[in-house]
């Protein structure tokens, strides 16, 4: 990196006069340390030895007579003047040592090129040469190989491990071995030896880098990065958005990136993840290159801080994160005795990213110019020794500390200087292609030809589209900044004009024209035009259109008698059943608004919601009415079963913007709150539902929800409104068996479901095959993500003919704000089970549903009749199509289903913190606007401002409501990533975490208490960590207490107590620091006691544990590297049990089995039957294993 030459030769001069000279001294065949920056790079290739991301390839052309003789006899000269070249790197006791080759006997290999089609044979050939993995136990890392292509030009590939080189580097070689090249020519001496090599520097950094010189450095940088640096959470914007892989597999040891040359900086190796590099490159335009050099001049600053200043803002938009890190590389040669060696010197430092409020352009720049050169000022500390100091937590997912890499330099404008030798041209072909080191990286050159910014990207995380994407942002908010230098950022739009239009048009759906006929005049039509249809079904029950409006009209006048009018809220709580419908009704008839209340709800709760939402009228029924908490002297009750004798429709004027319902939800503060849906909206969802459903008076919907879930609103007034048939759920939950038996007997068409009851449903459907499932022709989906794993039992269960649709939306914005259809996700539908009562089963085509069976066809296949048959036909339906479609289904299933595109009347932005629009495919905060948004929360001005706010992009007054999900668009649809506060859903119900929180404070044994959710055995599930006032506190107590207030689906599955909860700098509880349950903890914990190691097998391990992280104990629960375990640590302990054990531990299982509990039960599946090796079958094991390791 080149920040300012000037600046780094005057802040390093003074310091290197005084500074201990670099000595000579390390010879042949001695062993020695290596540098820091080697060790890294030594453990992530041990760590992967197949790994080829560190190798360096790079081609030449030469035209003219080569003399390959003389070529082969200068690289000889070039690999003994530069000793790193022949040093080779061993392993003695889980210790890295390097040892200097007196003759390594490089070989100059020879092939000729084809005489068709050489250009493409080139460059397959340099990559399968990059593809090579180096073994660093054997010198000499270098190879070479030249090729004749005929017609006197011939192509040298030299390839290096990194461990021996870096960007800096390459210039010195190629000035070395021109200048060997003559010399051989010549039949002069090869090369002058050096008066230092590389391993004199290791030395002397291992040597000079400790007590107080080392204590100022980590001062600090511990100083300026503070305690807890989040991770960067860049979502992947691989399109199509198939198979990514999820960022919890393992794709490096976590431990510890290193950077190498500033041109690409290495981090992590090739593990589970896809490592393959794309590159995109794009030029800055000259009048913004010209802005930008006139903007450091006034600003005192450096292209390098303003570039920087860019990348950070584009980071934190795509992110939607204010505090994160950024990887940038030094070249590491601050002393003039190394500039002529080859060797790799790089260092990285980490910038810490905090985008605090009120920052402008010209602010961010001032502050980071600061930053960079007080970096500039601690550049001597590796990188490696900063994640020992700091105690890294090592995670399989992700390099620690940072994830994207910037990097600077400063070009002349020129080619690559290359030797012009007697009779021969040379030039540089290309340069292999390798793997990715981070997940994303930028290198800036700068020089007489103009600045480019060149993108590198792991190919399994983006794509080109994105990237370029990317890189036409970094762009536009460059140009932004030098536009507007003194504008706040927060709010700031940073994109252009044409990304802006085309991102609103996107999710924009406008719909109409509406029909905003209240939705109970809706009913009444359907009545008076189809009196004896069918319009609710209740087991046995049914109930015409004619009877259900007289009823409804009968109750409607009791409730107008008291007092029953429009704006005024009636609670209703009445068990599942026709009254329950009738009620509903006869309210919306008065012109008041309805309030669920669930009976089954504490009383505590049911209260707060009776006098929060100011009823002044409760319909109940008189088996209900003693389960109701006392009512206050204001609310009247009216029993369902006490109606009026007049049936005629009441003349009630109802207006659009007056209330219809209001629907309570979690509530942050600890007591749920009202949102309050008018008329108008509910009409326009009622058309907008009638539409994605499909919906037609012949349909029969399924009415899954409870009363106090907005999704009962959905199942139950488009089904009125259009004449179908609602069939009631009865009060207990089916299981699916009785679903599915319901699905036959009532001829359901539609199902609207919770998600987790449909992924339950799908999978129990899959284990019996494929069968009838009547008429159901649709199903949707909804509450929370929907799980890609259930798309695969619902294709096994035979169900993929059904149309299946993932829904979202929150209630502010009237229960569903967007759809996706599923089909191209499942795969191409099966043929459909067909049954009729006692006939033979055949199978049918999806287009032919309706058509009648075949008879015969499967009893002459299979000799089997009714059930049976159409399960065996089913059967082997699924054999069939299981091997023909499975690689369909792997190229089509997500690794996280999008929620899809917006229905008519939606208005769907993804904004930054600062709520201005966030760049395509970035994650931000999902904003709905449109017409069909709540008015907002009943008797809460304050939290309806905050959460509904203005919308700049919509006509004058126009409102956008702030879900607080995390979302991004990627083709045109949006994909879900979770929330951005600490709200979640939990069984389709919408849960703020912060109200059991408040629960869980009010008791009196409690000190602290945080809630979270977590994914577990049996889906997402709450988890309370309490730090307790007294020892003795009962989690008993503490659950019997939450019973009392909250409902079931806001118990925590799991209390767990600590004695302190974790926080951050900031003094806030670090969620992220809280210990995860595993499968086997998902029950009460009531303190986080040591465990004692079980059996001899963790005994030994817990001893050896022990030893090498110098602790009194190890409980068999403990982490290996929460204990202070690193990288090298974990070499270590590989060493000691593969030794005392008498295994051959891989290094990987170290931080895939991070307990000692886990660690011990992997290793006993690696142990052989024998459980008491002889000591000498335990060194001869040894000693394979050694070889084993020197041969990789």
């Amino acid at each position: 990196m080149t920040i300012n030459q000037d600046q780094l030769r005057a802040l390093l001069q003074g310091d290197q006069a005084h500074a201990d000279a670099i000595a000579p001294g390390v010879a042949d065949g001695e062993t020695s340390p290596l540098s820091f920056q080697q060790q890294r790079l030594w453990f992530l290739q041990r760590y992967e030895p197949a790994s080829t991301a560190y190798n360096v390839c790079r081609a030449f052309r030469l035209e003219g007579p080569c003399d390959g003789a003389a070529l082969e006899t200068a690289l000889r000269a070039l690999v003994q003047r530069h000793g790193v070249l022949r040093t080779q790197f061993e392993e003695h006791e889980g210790v890295p040592l390097q040892r200097m080759v007196a003759d390594p006997q490089l070989v100059l290999m020879r092939e000729r090129a084809p005489d068709r089609g050489t250009a493409d044979w080139l460059a397959a050939r340099l990559q399968r040469e990059a593809d090579t993995p180096f073994n660093l136990a054997q010198a000499p890392l270098l190879r070479a190989v030249l090729i004749d292509c005929g017609a006197r030009v011939s192509v040298l590939m030299l390839s290096m491990h990194h461990i021996v080189s870096d960007a800096w580097s390459n210039p010195v070689l190629i000035r070395d071995l021109a200048q060997a090249y003559r010399n051989a020519q010549a039949g002069a001496p090869g090369l002058p030896p050096l008066a230092l090599q590389y391993a004199d520097y290791a030395r002397w950094q291992r040597s000079t880098l400790q007590g107080a010189r080392l204590e100022t450095e980590l001062a600090y940088w511990r100083a300026y990065l503070g305690d807890a640096v989040p991770a960067l959470n860049l979502p992947a914007l691989n399109q199509p958005a198939l198979n990514l892989p999820a960022r919890s597999q393992p794709t490096a040891p976590g431990a510890d990136a290193v950077a190498t040359a500033p041109c690409a900086a290495a981090a992590s190796p090739a593990g589970a993840l896809d490592n393959r590099a794309g590159h995109h490159d794009v030029a800055l335009p000259p009048a913004l290159a010209a802005a930008a050099q006139a903007f450091c001049r006034v600003e005192h600053c450096t292209p390098f801080v303003l570039l920087m200043a860019a990348w950070q803002l584009v980071l934190a938009r795509l992110s939607g994160q204010r505090d994160f890190a950024i990887g940038v590389p030094n070249a590491g040669r601050n002393r003039h005795e190394v500039h002529d060696l080859i060797g790799f010197f790089v260092n990285t430092q980490v910038y810490r990213v905090r985008l605090a409020p009120g920052l402008t352009a010209r602010s961010l720049c001032r502050r980071l110019r600061g930053e960079a050169l007080a970096a500039l000022e601690h550049a001597e500390l590796p990188f490696e020794l900063l994640l020992d100091a700091m105690r890294v937590e090592r995670d399989l997912s992700r390099s620690p500390l940072f994830q994207v890499l910037f990097n600077m330099r400063h070009d002349d404008g020129a080619a690559p200087v290359l030797p012009v030798l007697d009779g021969l041209a040379v030039s540089l072909v290309s340069e292999a292609q390798v793997e990715a080191k981070f997940d994303l990286s930028l290198d800036i050159a700068v020089g007489a030809a103009g600045v480019t910014a060149s993108f590198e990207y792991r190919t399994a995380l983006f794509d080109a589209p994105a990237v370029a994407a990317i890189g036409a942002y970094f762009i536009d908010v460059l140009a932004t900044m030098l536009a507007q230098p003194d504008t706040v950022l927060d709010g700031l739009d940073l994109m252009s004009p044409a990304h802006t239009a085309a991102l609103l048009a996107t999710g924009c759906n406008p719909g109409g024209p509406w029909n905003d006929l209240p939705v109970h005049l809706q009913f009444a039509a359907q009545a008076a035009r189809h009196p004896d249809a069918v319009a609710l079904i209740d087991g046995e029950a049914q109930l015409t259109y004619r009877t259900l409006n007289l009823r409804a009209n009968r109750l409607a006048h009791a409730l107008i008698a008291r007092g029953a009018a429009p704006e005024v809220r009636i609670g209703i709580a009445v068990e599942r059943s026709i009254d329950m419908i009738v009620g509903l009704l006869a309210i919306l008839k008065t012109g008041a608004a309805y309030v669920p209340l669930d009976p089954g709800y504490p009383a505590e709760r049911l209260a707060h919601m009776i006098a929060d939402s100011g009823m002044t009228l409760l319909l109940t029924q008189g088996a209900v009415l003693p389960l109701l908490p006392a009512l206050p002297q204001t609310v009247a009750v009216q029993l369902v079963e006490q109606p009026s004798a007049r049936e005629h429709d009441p003349a009630v004027q109802t207006l659009g913007q007056q209330l219809a319902y209001v629907i309570y939800t979690s509530g942050s503060t600890g007591k749920p709150k009202g949102v309050g849906i008018a008329h108008q909206a509910l009409s326009r969802h009622v058309q907008v539902s009638v539409g994605f459903f499909g919906l037609t008076a012949q349909d029969r919907m399924l009415q899954f929800s409870t009363l106090n879930f907005d999704g009962f609103v959905e199942q139950t007034w488009p089904t009125l409104c259009v004449g179908a048939t609602l069939v009631l759920r009865g009060p207990d939950l089916w299981d699916s068996e009785t679903f599915y038996q319901a699905l036959q007997r009532h001829r359901i068409t539609v199902a609207d479901l919770t998600t987790a009851y449909w992924s339950l449903l799908a999978q129990d459907f899959a284990g019996r095959g494929p069968r009838d499932y009547g008429v159901l022709r649709q199903v949707h989906a909804g509450g929370e993500a929907m799980p890609p794993e259930a798309l695969q039992a619902w294709r096994q269960a035979g169900m993929t003919y059904i149309r299946l649709l993932n829904t979202y939306g929150p209630t502010e914005a009237t229960v569903t704000a967007t759809t996706l259809d599923c089909a191209p996700y499942i795969g191409p539908a099966l043929p459909r089970i067909l049954a009729r009562p006692g006939s033979l089963q055949d199978l049918q085509a999806p287009e032919a549903a309706a058509a009648a069976t075949v008879e015969g066809v499967a009893a002459e296949a299979t000799g089997a009749t009714g059930v049976g048959a159409a399960v065996a036909s089913g059967a082997e339906a699924g054999a069939a199509e299981t091997e023909n479609a499975a690689a369909a289904r792997s190229a089509t299933t997500p690794s996280q289903m999008p929620i899809g595109t917006p229905l008519p009347g939606r208005a769907l932005q993804v904004v930054d913190a600062g709520l201005a629009l966030a760049p395509g495919g970035a994650a931000g905060e999902l904003c709905i606007g449109g017409a069909l948004l709540a008015r907002g929360y009943l008797g809460r001005p304050g939290l309806t401002a905050e959460r509904f706010v203005p919308d700049p992009h919509g006509v004058p007054g126009a409102r956008r409501y702030r879900t607080g999900d995390l979302v991004r668009w990627r083709d045109g649809q949006l994909d879900y990533l979770g929330r951005i506060d600490h709200q979640v859903k939990i069984r389709g119900f919408r849960v703020e975490l912060g109200e059991i929180e408040a629960q869980l404070l009010a008791q009196p044994g409690v000190r602290e208490a945080v809630v979270v959710a977590q994914q577990g055995s049996a889906g997402l599930q709450l988890v309370a960590y309490i730090s307790p006032q007294r020892e003795d506190a009962q989690v008993a107590e503490l659950r019997q207490a939450l019973a009392a207030t909250l409902p079931d689906y806001m118990q925590p599955a799991a209390i767990v107590a600590l004695a302190r909860l974790p926080l951050s700098p900031a003094g806030k509880v670090e969620r992220s620091a809280l210990p995860a349950l595993s499968p086997r903890d998902q029950v009460d914990h009531s303190d986080s006691a040591y465990v004692t190691p079980q059996g001899e097998l963790e005994q030994a391990l817990a001893a050896i544990w022990c030893a090498l992280l110098d602790v009194p104990r190890v409980g068999r629960d403990d982490n290996f590297f929460a204990l202070g375990g690193h990288s090298l640590l974990a070499v270590q302990l590989v060493s000691r049990v593969n030794l005392q054990l008498s295994v051959a531990l891989p290094l990987r299982a170290v931080f895939e089995t991070r307990s000692l509990a886990l660690m011990a039960a992997h290793i006993a599946t690696l142990r052989p039957p024998s459980s008491q090796p002889s000591q000498q079958s335990r060194m001869e094991d040894l000693a394979s294993f050694m070889d084993t390791l020197e041969s990789l």
